[in-house]
């Protein structure tokens, strides 16, 4: 039988990711997020994000990070939502970066 995750799981994973991801304890991943959602400028002072910047800067600091050099072209592609993404990206204009190579 499959498993489902309730909010409160899907919550918890993400509480954990981000304190994987930003080498903090869970409790203090906990006590900065409180179920809220922060601007990006809260997030940068809370020590959250390590900068704030748009898509392409992202894909620039993503390049950088795999090692690749900055001059690979990108291609946005439209986003092909399932009935759980139309319902939670209701902006035609969405879509996703893809490297190539």
């Amino acid at each position: 039988m499959r498993q489902l995750h309730t909010p409160g799981r899907l919550y918890h994973s993400f509480l954990a990711k981000v304190a994987t991801g930003r080498q903090l304890k869970l409790a203090e991943v906990r006590k900065v997020a409180r179920g809220r959602i922060w601007t990006g400028q809260d997030a940068l002072e809370l020590g959250l994000v390590d900068k704030l910047g748009g898509l392409r800067d992202a894909i620039a600091a993503a390049k950088q990070r795999a090692g690749l050099p900055q001059v690979i072209d990108v291609q946005d592609l439209p986003l092909v939502a399932s009935s759980m993404s139309n319902m939670l990206l209701t902006q035609p204009s969405w879509s996703v970066a893809v490297f190539n190579q």
